[in-house]
Formats: structure tokens, sequence, C-alpha cells
């Protein structure tokens, strides 16, 4: 079997992996608001919520549409997934001619713990990666220049559908394609033309451009916050996910190595221009940090591309195979983490811990639970399997107004009984939903006993980085009369 047919198939493993893993974890904040947007709300509540959240609206009208007709998390994960794999195959046909001995093993830097994480994640992260390497294929294929040019329309399309941060990284690509082309002048000013050309449709043709333009216009005015920077370039390298905080301090020696380690492409043959182009690629990363990226996970293929250079010792049998192992070894390490679900700095993607279910009562029968945020809830279904009801209120975003954000909480109050309330202390996305819920528990019923259940798996950094009490849940039980009998 030839060494190309092993990388396909690996290519095809991860599909198949990342996609069960995807479909069989609970969504994580910013999911919960796609999937409910396509799922749940109205054609009116839809277009409200898209206004009011700083993204093109494109994918979220395609994942709707798919929805309609196939209701079910698959294809939406599963599109995501392939946009992952074929970007991956993009960069590594341009590789194949320098690959040596063993091309293989460059497939498995998909298994980096934020792509293999993110890349069935119901967001855009997937495709912004697509698009990202559709440019950059442009920009170093050796292949005809009429096919490379439509390939960088085609990812300045995909790119700005996907994120409006993409415009800093079409003008960064824009300049490394004019340079590339810089024999043929006309021709890459065609394709560059065609690329805004397709950008502006894109812009100007969504109905939410103009509340769009506020929301960024606001963010600029803002500082730039280092802990965006610190956030985005110490999780990146070795994932979200360690046994102990001090293990991203190995984050810029991987870094280093990986550099060391793309110097093989390059004598292997690989353009020149390779090496400026993933260098300043990762500083327009870094920059994107002062308009509000902080996760890694917006950047997949620039944490693909760091694995790449970390395998290159592997592949060519260089001496620095050790380093190199490392190296891998942190990789596989904060692998591991992700995969256990119990380790990641962010505490809102732990998995919920095994004894939750017993200390959510404290003894006493409890009639209903009011759970403020879709995650917490799916996991004490999945997890708990409660008998009584759960209470969600909608995505705040999907509603117009507080009354109808708390209908259903409301309904349940005026029953009577015992009801828990189940609330995140650090989720800020959702503080406006459990603030308004709890203001109508304590205008309707007696407060009976309040806990805290959960703490974080990594405490250092509540009590040195990031202000917030040292646990995770906070469980209000409240004693609500029945309406009817007041009445």
């Amino acid at each position: 079997m030839s060494s190309w047919r092993i990388t396909y198939i690996i290519l095809a493993i991860f599909g198949v992996a990342a996609t069960t893993f995807a479909l069989g974890r609970v969504p994580f904040d910013d999911e919960w608001f796609s999937l409910t947007l396509l799922s749940e709300a109205s054609d009116e509540a839809f277009w409200r919520s898209l206004a009011r959240d700083m993204h093109p609206p494109w994918l979220a009208m395609l994942d709707r549409g798919i929805w309609s007709l196939w209701p079910d998390r698959l294809p939406l994960v599963g599109m995501r997934v392939l946009a992952c794999v074929l970007a991956a195959s993009l960069w590594l046909s341009i590789l194949r001619p320098f690959a040596g001995r063993r091309p293989w093993l460059l497939a498995l830097a998909l298994c980096h713990p934020i792509v293999f994480y993110y890349a069935g994640a119901q967001r855009w992260y997937a495709f912004l990666m697509l698009g990202h390497a559709l440019r950059h294929w442009a920009i170093l294929s050796s292949s005809r220049a009429s096919h490379r040019g439509i390939a960088f329309v085609s990812g300045a399309f995909i790119g700005a559908a996907s994120g409006y941060v993409d415009l800093l990284f079409f003008v960064h690509d824009a300049l490394h394609y004019g340079w590339r082309e810089r024999s043929d002048r006309k021709r890459a000013a065609a394709t560059l033309l065609a690329s805004s050309l397709a950008i502006s449709l894109l812009f100007f043709a969504s109905p939410m451009a103009s509340e769009h333009w506020a929301i960024f216009s606001h963010q600029v005015q803002k500082s730039w916050p280092m802990l965006n920077v610190l956030l985005w370039a110490g999780l990146g390298p070795v994932g979200e996910a360690m046994p102990h905080v001090f293990f991203l301090l190995a984050a810029p020696c991987v870094v280093v190595i990986a550099l060391l380690g793309a110097r093989l492409f390059l004598n292997a043959g690989l353009r020149s221009q390779a090496g400026w182009l993933v260098l300043s690629l990762s500083l327009t990363w870094l920059f994107a940090t002062r308009f509000g990226i902080w996760s890694p996970r917006y950047s997949l293929e620039l944490w693909w591309l760091m694995t790449l250079g970390v395998l290159a010792p592997f592949v060519y049998l260089e001496a620095q195979r050790l380093w190199a192992l490392c190296a891998s070894a942190f990789i596989v390490l904060g692998l591991m983490s992700t995969l256990s679900g119990h380790l990641f700095f962010k505490a809102d993607l732990n998995k919920a811990p095994a004894q939750l279910c017993d200390e959510l009562s404290s003894g006493a029968s409890i009639d209903a639970y009011v759970i403020p945020y879709h995650r917490i809830s799916a996991q004490i279904r999945t997890l708990c399997r409660p008998s009584v009801e759960i209470v969600d209120p909608p995505e705040m975003r999907h509603v117009s107004s507080a009354e109808e954000l708390l209908r259903g909480v409301r309904a349940r109050v005026d029953e009577g009984g015992r009801i828990a309330l189940v609330a995140t202390t650090s989720q800020a996305g959702i503080s406006r939903t459990r603030r308004h819920v709890k203001s109508l528990l304590a205008a309707r019923c007696v407060l009976s006993e309040k806990r805290s259940l959960w703490p974080p798996s990594h405490p250092w950094i509540r009590e040195h980085l990031i202000e917030g009490p040292p646990y995770r849940l906070e469980v209000s039980e409240y004693i609500c009369p029945s309406l009817d009998r007041e009445n």
C-alpha cells in the first residue's frame, strides 16, 4: 500500500472520529446559540438574534435550511469536519513533492487537540480554516495559475461568509498572492478584484450589515486586552486542557520546535514564501486579539500548521527527532486531557463530575429544576436523568422581552412546590437570564437553602488570573406557594 493511500485512510479515520466525538459530547455555550437558533427560534427571532450576533448570517441560514430538511446534528457536524479534512488535503497537496519518506505522518497533525475538538463544532471555525487553506493553496501551489486564481476567489468567498475577522486575513493573503503573481500583474489584479467583489456582495447583501457595523465600531473603541493575547497564545500550541496550568509553560518551546521542523520543508524545496506566509499569519492572528479574538479555536489552520512543523523531523528522519518527540508528547498530553473532558481551563468545557447528581438535592424532595443554561441542563439530563421537570428558559438573544424569557419559568412557579434554581457562577453570556430568573423567584418564593457545587479543575486560575468564586454551580432551593391556593 502506498504511503499516500495510507495518508488518505488516516484523513478518513479522522473524519469519522471527529464526527463521532462531536456528536457524542454535550455542545458548549456558543454552540447552543447556533443550535437553538436553527431549531427553536421563530423566523422573527432568527433574524433578531442574528442582528445581535457579530457574525455573518450566511452559515446560520445554510444550517437552518439543512435543518428544515434533515433535523439532526449529523449533517451539520459532518460538513464541518469535511471542511477541515479538505483544508488539510489542500496543504498536503502542497507538501506532497517535499513530504519525505513518511508523508502519512503529516495527516496526524489533525490530531492537535484544538483541531480535533472544534472540527465538528456547530460554529464557523472549520469553514474559516477551509477558506484560508484555499487561499494559501493558491499562493503556494505549483498548479496552473488559472486554477489557483479560482481557489483564491473561492477562499475569499468562504472566509468572508464564515466570519468578519477574515477581512483582516484577506488583506494579509492578498499581499502574499500579489507577490506570488508579481510576474503577471493583470492576472493578480483580476483575481483580487473578483475576490473583493465577492466579499462586498456578501457584506452588502447581509440584511443586518448596519447592526453589525455598529457592534464593530463599539468593539474597536475598547482597549487591547492583554489577557486575550495570553489566552490565545498560551492555550493554542498545546490545547485548552492540561493536568496543571504550569504545563502551559511548554507552549513557547513547542512553537520553537515547530519552527525548527518547518525549516526541513523549506530545505526540501518548498517555496521560501511559505515560511514568511506562516510567520506573518501567526502575527496577524496575534493582532486579531485586539478585536476580541481570544480563543485559539478560531485559528484551527494555524495549529494544524504548527503540528506539521513538529512532525517534520519524523517525516525526514532527522537528528532533531528527540526535541520533536518532546513537543509531540505535550500535544498528545493535551489531546488526552481534552478527550478526558475534565481538565479544561475554561470551566464551561468540562464534563459534569460524577457526584453532581448526589449533590443536586439537599435531601428534600425537589418538584422542579430551573436551569437557565442549556449546556448545564443537557449535562444533568444525560448524567442524572432526573424524574422531575426541568424548565429551560430560552436563549436570551432569541426573545424580545424579559416577559417572553420568563414565560415558562413563571408558569411553573405559579404551580408552586419546591423549585431548585441551578445556575452557573461564571458564564457571563447568560448572566442576564440568570438575574431575571432569580428576581422572579425572589419575588414569588421563599429561599430555603443555597449551596455551591462543582469545584473547578484548575482553582489556581480562579485565584490568580480570573476573578470568580471557587465553584461552578450555585443551587438555590425555593419554596413557592401555588397561585391557585393564594387565590
